[in-house]
């Protein structure tokens, strides 16, 4: 046998434990009394909206039945609230959605470190008075301590983190869009000169909602002088959308936000500018970049009628998937090219071809 050399170990000696991290920090959150105070008034508003607003369907719409967008902005996320949902009849899921950091204040903030940002979160669904008088009965089994139903503790995670609740509001359906301004630069016009304009719709689970939804707004905007030029719906990315127009006369009522009706359809996501495209040479298309997931916002959809968030967020939601693993939804949009709409086309959508 060859020599092996000898190897000197050093002397043993006892070494002290490394400390692993801590983790992230611990919210603070208020407590359910607290909760209370803050929130319960606008629990309140939402009851008497229902209210007021059935009695005022069942004067003048016999058989409609009122719904809202409800926007529950909590601190953090709330894990299983969209399973939640589904057990409250009446109450349909929307979208769930990142939104910017807030500064902290007396009721929500990091512990370790009360100046570091605090993370929002948007929930939406669509509910009727139905769903909205169970949510309130969740609401005070919360606020007297009771256990929450089986089934139904998300509900609870879900309060102990809301910041707000409120209705979607004009405000919303106009915000970061440019629609106003684009209304604002038609209304110099001729009063009969025909503005397109785009109309998203919230993407409702069922085809009758759906339809509906059309029905109201093809009312809607006949009863202001204009038409639905054409409709888009595409089921695999959760979207539906119209295109219409109305005459320069009516467009100054938006822009003085006077159309109050179709403003505050409930129906209605997001107005925005009628998009006009310019189709590529075929040479140009060959030598373009493919757009990636990463870049999904330089896509004409993004572009033209923009919240890829929600949009991506709320296919994840219907196909009960997380929202990362969702890329197909940017490259559907790819393969969907823009319609050329407005002065340079009045023919069908080619998303109904």
């Amino acid at each position: 046998m060859a020599d092996r050399p000898l190897i000197v170990l050093p002397a043993a000696a006892v070494a002290s434990r490394t400390k692993l991290g801590s983790g992230p920090s611990a919210t603070h959150f208020p407590s359910r009394r607290r909760q209370g105070e803050r929130l319960s008034p606008r629990f309140d508003e939402l009851r008497v909206f229902f209210e007021q607003r059935t009695a005022q369907l069942q004067a003048t719409a016999a058989g409609q039945v009122p719904e809202e967008v409800i926007v529950f902005e909590t601190i953090g996320t709330v894990a299983n609230f969209l399973k939640a949902a589904g057990r409250l009849p009446g109450l349909d899921f929307l979208a769930e959605y990142d939104v910017e950091d807030i500064a902290p204040d007396d009721d929500f903030y990091i512990e370790e470190t009360t100046d570091k940002p605090v993370p929002r979160r948007l929930f939406l669904v669509m509910t009727n008075q139905q769903a909205l008088q169970q949510l309130l009965n969740l609401w005070r089994d919360f606020q007297a301590n009771r256990g929450a139903r089986q089934g139904f503790a998300p509900f609870f995670e879900m309060f102990r983190h809301l910041r707000d609740i409120r209705r979607w509001s004009v405000k919303d359906r106009l915000l970061e869009t440019g629609v106003d301004d684009y209304w604002r630069d038609a209304a110099t016009a001729r009063d009969d000169v025909p503005v397109p304009f785009e109309i998203e719709l919230w993407y409702r689970s069922s085809t009758q909602a759906r339809a509906e939804a059309v029905d109201r707004i093809r009312r809607i905007v006949g009863q202001l002088q204009g038409n639905i030029v054409s409709l888009c719906e595409l089921a695999p990315i959760c979207y539906h959308a119209a295109v219409a127009t109305l005459p320069v006369s009516q467009i100054r009522r938006l822009a003085d936000l006077s159309g109050v009706e179709l403003l505050a359809e409930t129906s209605v996501m997001c107005f925005r500018p009628s998009g006009q495209t310019v189709v590529p040479s075929i040479e140009e298309r060959t030598l373009q970049t493919p757009i990636t997931y990463g870049s999904f916002n330089q896509h004409w959809h993004i572009r033209q009628f923009g919240r890829a968030d929600l949009l991506v967020s709320q296919t994840a939601a219907r196909q009960r998937r997380p929202a990362t693993q969702c890329s197909d939804v940017a490259h559907f949009r790819i393969d969907h090219p823009a319609p050329p709409i407005g002065s340079l086309y009045s023919g069908p959508h080619p998303c109904l071809a």
